[in-house]
């Protein structure tokens, strides 16, 4: 398996490497978030286990429902001039993460 594929002239890093490199990037974010904040706990006795289980949620959730609710909220977004987009990005981390509270938007 190739690290860096040339094509075209264009030099990519191979889909499955970018992939994983994305997952552990925000399962590391998650861990972080999770230390700095108590709003978001993850438990400690399997850390990492439920931290990795968290964030392949949060990854099919944006694939699948993200674009869905892209397509359906364009007349809204525009409306509030894209206000209403921070909202909807919070939705998705809420399907995800359904033990979240925060004070401000729940």
């Amino acid at each position: 398996m190739k690290l860096i594929i040339k094509e075209k002239n264009v030099t990519r890093i191979n889909k499955v490497i970018e992939w994983l490199i994305y997952m552990i990037g925000y399962t590391l974010v998650l861990i972080l978030v999770s230390s700095m904040f108590k709003s978001v706990y993850i438990d400690k006795d399997h850390f990492l286990i439920y931290a990795i289980l968290i964030e392949l949620v949060l990854y099919v959730l944006n694939k699948t429902l993200k674009p869905i609710l892209f397509t359906i909220t364009i007349p809204i977004t525009g409306i509030t001039l894209g206000l209403f987009s921070t909202r909807k990005h919070l939705y998705c981390f809420l399907c995800g993460y359904p033990n979240f509270h925060h004070e401000s938007y729940c």
